[in-house]
Formats: C-alpha cells, sequence, structure tokens
C-alpha cells in the first residue's frame, strides 16, 4: 500500500495534465479561429473603405464645384 499510494497521485496528476492539455488546445484553436476571423474582417473593412471612398469622391467633388459656382 506505501507503494501504490505515490503512483496513485502521479496517477491523478497525469490525468490532471492531459485535460490541461486538451483544454489549452481547445484555447488555441479558437484562437487561431478568431485570428483568422479578424483578418478576414479587417480585410472587408478595407475594401469598404475603398469602395466608400471611391463613390462619396465624386459627390465631394461636385459639392466643391456647386460652392465655387454659388
Amino acid at each position: 500500500m506505501c507503494k501504490v499510494k505515490p503512483l496513485l497521485h502521479v496517477l491523478g496528476q497525469n490525468n490532471e495534465m492531459r485535460a490541461k492539455d486538451e483544454e489549452l488546445q481547445l484555447a488555441i484553436a479558437e484562437t487561431d479561429k478568431l485570428a483568422l476571423r479578424i483578418q478576414e474582417l479587417e480585410q472587408e473593412n478595407a475594401e469598404l473603405v475603398q469602395e466608400k471612398s471611391a463613390v462619396s469622391s465624386p459627390y465631394v467633388k461636385l459639392a466643391v464645384l456647386v460652392k465655387c459656382v454659388a
């Protein structure tokens, strides 16, 4: 019994380490997924800003012309 008790303690620690390792792997996977989503959103934002700039540019020029004429 004296030899078994320390082995049971080590086995419990091993099981705890496996559980923590699985938890860590899930957190890493979630982080990678979120990082990819951030990149996608940043790219989409850049495209929308560029599109907005292209759309609003003619209106800005028109507004400047109207002020000059008036």
